[in-house]
């Protein structure tokens, strides 16, 4: 016979790990996704391509290198642009591209 308490016991006494939004960090995020988004529009400018989007995760990674945060962070500061209009997002197959939004 066994003692379910036991697992009772176990579960109960392990903390959840804690992820934070850093609020105040949005606004640096917000600059560095324009940024990242800027730079790779003047490069598919200068080629004379069509700019096929930046994918969600190569954006998120440039942005870290800018700015030190977790993903919440940059999924508020992306809402936020998406929002504003600033940032158009679109599916590509399995992947997110986001691209500025600008009227020509």
């Amino acid at each position: 016979m066994t003692d379910s308490c036991a697992n009772y016991f176990l579960i109960g006494k392990n903390k959840k790990p804690e992820t934070k939004v850093e609020v105040e960090k949005i606004p640096l995020v917000r600059e560095a996704i324009l940024t990242v988004l800027k730079e790779d529009k003047e490069y598919w400018k200068k080629l004379e391509l069509k700019q096929p989007g930046m994918e969600k995760y190569i954006l998120l990674r440039k942005v870290c290198d800018k700015v030190p945060i977790n993903s919440n962070v940059f999924e508020a500061a992306i809402w936020e642009l998406e929002t504003e209009q600033t940032v158009l997002t679109f599916q590509d197959g399995n992947l997110t591209r986001y691209v500025l939004f600008g009227i020509v």
